[in-house]
């Protein structure tokens, strides 16, 4: 494996040695794109050669590279959409690399569509399988709970993507379990990103730069999970000044600051991010609304992100990023829940000076820790601690990008649990796990070609496993584009939470699990990790400028899945040989799959946003016993998404959210009855005795809970002092029509459990 490691890193080097030199007496223009007032990295904007079809896109650190340019004087134009058009006079000779480093001003008048949007120009040069990018400026455009808009609430309305609730609501993506989703931030995996409460991210959306969420078919360069992956860049801090917000809602409190460190005038300043959160909605939830006295909101909970970072004259960067995050939940006054997550990354991005390329590097160490303490001792303690390295070479020839690179990853997990029979799991795991990828973005006129391989090797299996991905997209015409793709996935990582369990807060994470029951019978298995294939086939039409559609059709195969076993009653195998694993293993092994079709419609134009979303999905898994559906299988689900600005200066703005979705499946109570306590040592007399509430339940997942539907508005004032001075002040209402929707039924106590009531928050915010 060593030398196989090795062939990979010195073939990365030497590929990056010769391109340049491939392009023969063709030149090459590349830089970076930056705010003139912040400094910040321009993500998506466009720049190109005037008259000519040479151009490119910016990406998550503002870099653009334009090759395969003849010698001769070219003028060079960069735009957002937001800010001013900028045009340079280049003069390019044969083979020379020019690098241009490019700052845009702000606009002040708003343009409607004299500037080309970058998400658009995006599309037509990406295959962008399942892909969306967004900003803090399109995260705002969905209507608050609290203070301001979140991710998590943001990434409830996209295509594909299923909450199972409105208290402890878990992410279901295209079929997939919660931990099946890799997260990363500033390329630190983060195993908890969304608060118990479901309805809030550990990020400050302010503070972000964009975020890349891919729902499937996503490139080579990510590895370690089957489902999904949000991949969150964090902004850089302002250069030229310092700046910030305080804010203050009826659920929480949040602090930000941001500006340059300068040690001297003659270097480039270091630049600081500092972002806290902290929430106390715990306390006060039932003044919001009386019924939350009786069902009660424990959650609480806070976040702190710093990063620094230091950015050369050429645009090369270095940067380290740290965190703590805290959740806190009072289940019962004998239950709490809590979990911690702390990590630390540094980052690096370098421009070779001799080179068309970029190469990114990355050191990163990050622990988490959850544990639920109970009055009767019941010890639930999970425990997940990485150190991750990485390198990424980008190289852009003519008009095509080659992107390959190493990621080694060292994992040590402590998991305990105890189930309700008694029986419990203590397991200690210490692995790495070894990656290398490569992948190549063709760009023809009519043909867009993304095929991509990565290699794992995970070295508590003592294997390699091949990864092959593909994405395509044809160019039928300006406006409509047909595009095609999938891949092989595969992940070490085991949740310690049965994807049966429909309201548990205590998962817990493994790596390389022992003791696994195969769902096929008797036969071993051939390995230890979840996999899955996934196929996607749909289209883009972009019927004017303001309007965006996007149909995408898929499947997901999944070989193997490996859950925590719920049904164990016994411990060891010696004594139970002749009964099937499920009853005396701690891991039960599924095969499933998921399929459906997803439709997107955008429209935004001048004063007018909005947004509907539209997927369709089944997913069915099979435990060697019996055919089911999880208990986030979800038919329909709807999201309509509106905003309108009004007023004189258009600092009146209202939103507003509607989301329905069909029921999801749960097991029947075929009947209740007396369940007499039997045992021929027992001194328990059944006659003047009663018994013990005895459940039957139908078949498993049979039935469908009601359709669940809600209505989110908000309204916003934003007064501006100056053009950094502004004052924001925010009015929502989450369920507007107090729509009961049912959470779980409690059979024991024959209780219904709702989803959240109508429920009034806001805020103001002063950003400085």
């Amino acid at each position: 494996m060593e030398k196989l490691i090795k062939t990979c890193i010195i073939s990365c080097l030497i590929l990056l040695a010769i391109l340049p030199q491939a392009t023969g007496q063709t030149s090459t223009i590349r830089g970076f794109i930056f705010d003139n007032e912040s400094d910040e990295a321009m993500v998506l904007a466009h720049v190109y050669l005037e008259n000519t079809t040479l151009g490119a896109i910016t990406d998550k650190d503002g870099y653009y590279s334009i090759g395969k340019i003849p010698a001769g004087t070219y003028t060079l134009i960069s735009q957002s959409l937001g800010y001013l058009k900028q045009e340079i006079s280049v003069e390019i000779s044969a083979g020379e690399i020019i690098s241009k480093n490019i700052h845009l001003e702000k606009s002040k008048v708003q343009l409607d569509a004299a500037i080309i949007s970058g998400t658009a120009m995006e599309r037509r040069s990406r295959v962008q399988l399942s892909q969306i990018r967004l900003t803090p400026s399109q995260i705002y455009k969905i209507p608050t709970m609290g203070i301001s808009a979140d991710l998590a609430q943001y990434v409830q309305i996209l295509p594909g993507v299923i909450s199972s609730g409105d208290q402890g609501g878990q992410l279901y993506i295209r079929g997939g379990s919660p931990v099946q989703n890799l997260v990363l931030m500033d390329g630190i995996p983060l195993y908890n990103p969304f608060h118990s409460m479901g309805m809030f991210s550990v990020f400050d959306t302010d503070m972000i730069s964009n975020a890349n969420i891919s729902t499937g078919g996503y490139p080579a360069k990510y590895g370690g999970r089957i489902s999904s992956v949000m991949d969150v860049s964090l902004k850089d801090g302002n250069k030229n000044r310092l700046g910030g917000k305080i804010a203050l809602g009826t659920m929480s409190a949040n602090l930000a600051l941001e500006g340059p460190l300068r040690f001297s005038k003659k270097a480039e300043p270091i630049t600081f991010l500092l972002s806290g959160k902290y929430s106390f909605i715990d306390k006060t939830g039932e003044y919001l609304n009386p019924k939350l006295k009786e069902q009660n909101l424990p959650f609480s909970f806070y976040d702190f992100i710093a990063k620094l970072s230091y950015k050369g004259k050429s645009g090369s960067k270095i940067s380290t990023t740290g965190f703590h995050f805290n959740d806190k939940v009072k289940l019962s006054e004998d239950q709490l829940y809590e979990w911690s997550n702390y990590g630390i990354g540094l980052q690096a991005v370098i421009l070779p000076p001799a080179s068309a390329g970029l190469i990114r590097t990355e050191l990163n160490f990050s622990n988490y820790s959850m544990n639920l303490s109970e009055s009767f001792n019941n010890k639930r303690y999970s425990e997940v601690e990485d150190i991750k390295v990485g390198m990424e070479f980008m190289n852009h020839f003519a008009n095509h990008e080659l992107r390959m690179g190493v990621q080694v990853l060292g994992v040590h997990t402590d998991y305990y649990n105890e189930n309700t029979f008694g029986y419990s799991l203590d397991e200690k795991t210490n692995t790495t796990d070894l990656g290398a990828f490569l992948s190549i973005q063709l760009n023809y006129p009519k043909l867009l070609i993304h095929p991509g391989f990565r290699l794992n090797y995970f070295a508590s299996l003592g294997r390699i496993f091949p990864e092959p991905r593909i994405g395509l997209k044809w160019l039928l015409n300006d406006k409509i584009r047909l595009k095609a793709g999938g891949g092989f996935y595969s992940q070490n990582l085991v949740s310690g939470k049965s994807d049966r369990d429909v309201v548990n807060f205590f998962t817990g994470f493994l790596m390389d699990p022992s003791n696994i029951a195969n769902d096929t019978g008797q036969k071993q298995l051939p390995h230890r990790l979840q996999t899955s294939w996934q196929g996607i086939l749909g289209f883009e039409w972009d019927p004017s400028t303001y309007i965006m559609i996007n149909i995408e059709g898929f499947y997901k195969y999944f070989p193997q899945l490996i859950s925590l076993n719920s049904n164990k009653r016994f411990t060891g195998e010696i004594n139970h040989w002749d009964m099937p694993g499920v009853f005396y293993k701690d891991f039960i092994t599924e095969t499933g799959n998921a399929y459906g079709i997803e439709g997107l419609v955008q429209y935004e134009r001048k004063r007018t946003y909005f947004w509907m979303a539209y997927s369709y999905s089944i997913s069915n898994r099979f435990d060697g016993l019996q055919y089911f559906h999880p208990h986030y299988d979800r038919r329909h689900n709807l999201n309509l998404v509106g905003s309108y600005l009004f007023g004189k200066n258009l600092n009146w703005k209202v939103l507003a959210r509607w989301n329905f979705g069909s029921g999801f499946p749960f097991t029947p109570t075929n009947a209740i009855y007396e369940k007499l306590r039997l045992n021929a040592n027992s001194s328990w007399d059944m006659l003047i005795e009663n018994g013990l509430i005895g459940i039957n339940f139908g078949a498993y997942n049979s039935a469908r809970l009601p359709n669940y539907h809600r209505l989110d508005i908000s309204l916003k004032y934003i007064h501006h002092y100056s053009e950094q001075n502004s004052l924001e002040a925010v009015f929502s209402i989450s369920n507007l029509y107090n729509r009961e929707n049912l959470f779980y039924f409690s059979r024991e106590d024959y209780k219904r459990i709702n989803q959240l009531p109508l429920l009034p928050s806001g805020g103001i915010i002063w950003r400085f």
